[in-house]
């Protein structure tokens, strides 16, 4: 039974499952928001997350028990998150719900909306991902301009409008534009380039909307840094990562996964992040997502290890490894794992990979993780 809610602008009715083509991992359901959501002012927390400079904030993907399939237990869910210490829930998605043709370009997903509405009642820091492309491509094009790329000024313009307003009204603590935007500059480096202008008019909107926002853009780690060997990543990108103006850095995102690179989490070095530094200096970082798989998929053939000890082993190693940096923010992928692959959810190959990075079995029960990333706190510097 779905429990009763009261927010504190508009109600909130059961959701419902879009199957929209093309649409992202985190943007698979299409939320029912009743009443003024534009209206809202400041509905999740207003502070700074490191205002003393001492706290990393904990994430966790918006993940309930059955997603993507089903999110009916989005509130149970989004209680468990907020019972965390230092809590934060993170949604990662397109900058539109209809994310293929992008009709409604301009008006905020309602998932998004929805993580950002219910963060003061729930207890956590929301974390807004606002991507534009996939793993088939890019999704920029808009009814009135079918240009798919970011020489598109009508949808740059959108875009940029979309990231303000949400800063104006509900001043999220992080808001990061694009995800692992830096596959893009590899397959297309003249239009990555027009990315980085779109990038920076949207970061100066959100931070004369919302000053204390913490904006940046996200990298895929091992493939930025060429480390990635194990999945076929030994080409760095670090040309990406110059391009852009660090002014206009906040906070550096990353999507961290040492399984890419070595086959047990033991021989993950303390120095593994290191090769950041020539790069980024004394920026800091946010780890937006990151795990170790606790099973291998039937069939799959993996060149890692994977077990729920392995996950374990992996945030020791990962809290070494974080010692002495900067960091505001540590994601987990899940707490769920999601339902197998089908259309409109994972694709085969993602979930072959990541459907175990999760914190509860698909059972429910808790791994030995849950525990040890209950008790996770990365030491500040």
């Amino acid at each position: 039974m779905m429990p009763a809610l009261l927010m504190r602008c508009g109600s909130w009715a059961p959701p419902t499952l879009a199957r929209t083509k093309g649409r992202g991992l985190f943007a698979l359901v299409s939320l029912v928001l009743v009443g003024p959501m534009a209206g809202c002012e400041g509905s999740g927390p207003t502070d700074p997350p490191r205002e003393d400079g001492a706290r990393t904030v904990k994430g966790i993907a918006l993940s309930p028990r059955g997603f993507p399939e089903s999110f009916a237990e989005i509130l149970d869910f989004l209680d468990e998150a907020g019972s965390f210490s230092d809590a934060g829930v993170l949604w990662n998605g397109a900058w539109r719900d209809d994310v293929e043709e992008g009709t409604d370009a301009g008006t905020p997903p309602g998932a998004a909306l929805l993580t950002l509405q219910q963060a003061a009642g729930h207890g956590y820091e929301p974390i807004l991902v606002v991507g534009w492309r996939g793993n088939e491509g890019p999704h920029i094009r808009i009814p009135s301009n079918p240009d798919n790329s970011w020489a598109n000024e009508e949808a740059a313009a959108l875009y940029v409008e979309v990231v303000a307003g949400v800063a104006d009204t509900y001043r999220p603590p992080f808001l990061f534009l694009g995800n692992e935007s830096s596959v893009y500059f590899s397959t297309d480096p003249e239009d990555y380039a027009r990315w980085i202008a779109v990038y920076n008019d949207a970061y100066d909107a959100i931070k004369s909307a919302s000053p204390e926002t913490l904006v940046g853009p996200i990298f895929q780690y091992e493939r930025t840094a060429g480390i990635g060997v194990l999945a076929g990543m030994n080409q760095s990108e670090w040309g990406a990562v110059t391009m852009h103006d660090f002014d206009r850095i906040d906070v550096l995102g990353l999507t961290v996964y040492p399984f890419f690179a070595h086959a047990t989490p033991n021989a993950v070095p303390a120095t593994y992040l290191d090769p950041l530094l020539p790069y980024i200096g004394d920026t800091p970082i946010a780890i937006t997502e990151t795990g170790w798989p606790a099973e291998i998929a039937e069939g799959f053939v993996a060149p890692w290890e994977a077990s729920e000890a392995h996950q374990v082993t992996y945030l020791e190693r990962l809290g070494d490894a974080l010692e002495g940096w900067e960091t505001r923010l540590v994601s987990w992928l899940f707490l769920h794992p999601p339902v197998a692959p089908e259309p409109g959810g994972l694709a085969p190959l993602d979930w072959n990979i990541f459907h175990s990075l999760s914190l509860r079995r698909a059972s429910g029960e808790e791994r030995p993780v849950y525990d040890v990333w209950e008790a996770f706190t990365p030491e500040a510097p």
